[in-house]
């Protein structure tokens, strides 16, 4: 079908369609790659005065980079002939990303971008805060906040979109086009059990929301009002929203709540000081008086000196936690889910990499592509003066190998090893017994005295000699083809001319991965991490990006 641009006329092409909801659906703009077009199901249903409003007065989009991060309507789209109606709008459309569920869910995670460690899931809290910063310093509110209108890339970067849907305000007029949607584990507690349609909603709502969202990013994907019951009876709020609205937020001890943390849960010291202080600001604070919520600036000040307080784990380079912890929690959390790792190495990360890619190509039956390095993170962008501090780039540090797990491959040898090891004693003692039978008995065998002309070790007429040469002969071909065997999961040692491959159908699942919804707080399976030794040498693929993350602001 056609539609027709209002500001120039110009005709637009709409053809393949990527998404249907309950008002209307998206297409393809064809000639026009950078964008989308959602048509409404009926002109009736086009909230055209809301629309215009939201033209003339956009919000300053921060554009990192010159990407988008508020997916705002930029035409209207009329019927193609005549003077026809309204049918939809013009938007810019967000490339490569995902849905905010799949950076904060850790199989989900590992699935899309091994590599996105806890330094981009601080990045990507900052940039979705500054993103709500922007729209709320033009009067708008989301009123749905979710992980389902945000979307997040490979480097940091996050996009609001269905951003016809939010709140708002005629600035002649004063009238209020409402947001009547919304999910209830992301709704503040004095909204609990409203009609949507009949509420006009605030900013101090929205933080709540965002509240949620930065702490499921930083949490593991774990809901905070999500507990267990400690009592003796049944729980008497099964439910998120009953615990939202009575503000029993399990994680500050000794307020007498019946609910503790989930046993699969991080603890709360994980989180920076700063941050816990704005958790409980936000959620305890806020549960009686919503105006003292932390707004989106600062939050993105907080995540700022969070994300320059984290420091690399000595053990994986993947692992990042703040200096006001003694060890890093990361790896105990490996032990205490018994291989389970959320940040596994880099050398895992490639590995999952490769595998995902082996098998998109199988189902497709194509062969598998070569793996793509980690994303080349783009400089820190210069944005309005005033809104949030500019930090400075920052480089990550080298990865070290963690040198603490010994995977099957090389268990497998260290056994062989010994078993081989234990026949040669149990030779040597059988030849021994045939060397010496004839000395007398209650005496030890005592040495020939060397003579001229003695047989060589081994020649015939000496079964115990022999016995040993046929035993050494045995060993040393073993050892030799134990030599020309590289042990799975590591490198060549230093000096050889290349690392060598993997194979791109191998997979370090350490148990079959379980679909994750966002309602789902189970802990996922993750990635084991491989055996690897100091001195490695590394595919270039193999190390983190050494690039500064993006910011909005």
């Amino acid at each position: 079908m056609q539609a027709r641009r209002q500001s120039d006329g110009q005709v637009i092409t709409l053809s393949s369609e990527l998404d249907r909801g309950g008002e209307g659906r998206v297409l393809l703009a064809d000639g026009m790659p950078g964008f989308l077009a959602k048509l409404y199901e009926s002109p009736n249903e086009v909230p055209l005065r809301k629309l215009a409003i939201m033209l003339k007065n956009p919000p300053e989009d921060p554009r990192p980079g010159g990407v988008v991060s508020i997916a705002w309507p930029v035409d209207l789209l009329r019927a193609d002939g005549g003077e026809g109606s309204v049918v939809g709008f013009l938007m810019e459309r967000v490339e490569g990303a995902k849905h905010l569920s799949h950076a904060f869910i850790p199989q989900d995670r590992l699935q899309w971008c091994p590599w996105f460690e806890y330094r981009y899931l601080h990045r990507t809290a900052r940039n979705l805060a500054t993103a709500v910063q922007a729209l709320h310093d033009r009067g708008y509110v989301v009123g749905d906040v979710s992980y389902s209108n945000v979307l997040v890339k490979d480097n940091a970067l996050v996009a609001l979109v269905d951003t016809d849907s939010f709140q708002v305000r005629d600035p002649e007029s004063g009238a209020v086009y409402r947001c009547p949607v919304g999910k209830e584990e992301y709704t503040p507690p004095e909204l609990q059990g409203q009609a949507f349609a009949e509420v006009d909603r605030r900013p101090e709502h929205d933080l709540f929301g965002l509240a949620v969202l930065i702490f499921q990013l930083l949490m593991e994907g774990m809901h905070p009002f999500n507990g267990r019951f400690t009592g003796a009876e049944e729980d008497p709020c099964p439910a998120l929203a009953d615990r939202i609205k009575l503000g029993w937020f399990p994680y500050r001890p000794g307020l007498g709540l019946p609910y503790e943390p989930a046993l699969s849960s991080l603890k709360f010291d994980v989180l920076h000081p700063a941050l816990r202080n704005l958790f409980l600001r936000c959620f305890e604070g806020g549960h009686t008086n919503p105006e003292i919520r932390p707004d989106g600036k600062t939050w993105a000040q907080a995540l700022d000196g969070a994300e320059k307080d984290l420091r690399p784990c000595a053990a994986n380079g993947h692992h990042w936690y703040g200096r006001h912890l003694r060890s890093c929690p990361w790896c105990e959390r490996v032990i205490r889910l018994r291989g389970q790792d959320a940040f596994p190495s880099s050398v895992q990360a490639v590995q999952k990499q490769r595998s995902n890619q082996a098998a998109r190509a199988r189902r497709t039956r194509q062969a598998p592509p070569a793996p793509l390095p980690p994303p080349a993170l783009g400089a820190v962008p210069t944005g309005p003066s005033g809104l949030v501090p500019q930090p400075g780039p920052m480089t990550p540090a080298p990865v070290h190998s963690p040198a603490y797990h010994l995977d099957v491959g090389s268990l497998q040898q260290l056994v062989r090893t010994i078993g081989i090891v234990w026949a040669i004693g149990v030779a040597g003692l059988f030849a021994f017994a045939l060397h010496s039978a004839g000395a007398p008995s209650g005496q030890w065998p005592q040495p020939a005295a060397p003579v001229t002309g003695a047989r060589d070790l081994g020649a015939a007429g000496d079964p115990g000699t022999a016995a040993l040469r046929e035993v050494g002969a045995t060993l040393s071909a073993y050892l030799s083809d134990l030599a020309s065997q590289t042990p799975p999961g590591t490198s060549q040692a230093a000096g050889t001319s290349a690392p060598p491959s993997v194979d791109p159908t191998s997979t370090h699942i350490l148990l079959p991965p379980h679909a994750v919804t966002p309602s789902d707080r189970r802990v996922p399976n993750a990635l084991r991490c491989p055996a690897s030794h100091p001195g490695d040498r590394r595919c270039p693929e193999d190390t983190p990006p050494q690039h500064p993350l993006p910011r909005h602001f």
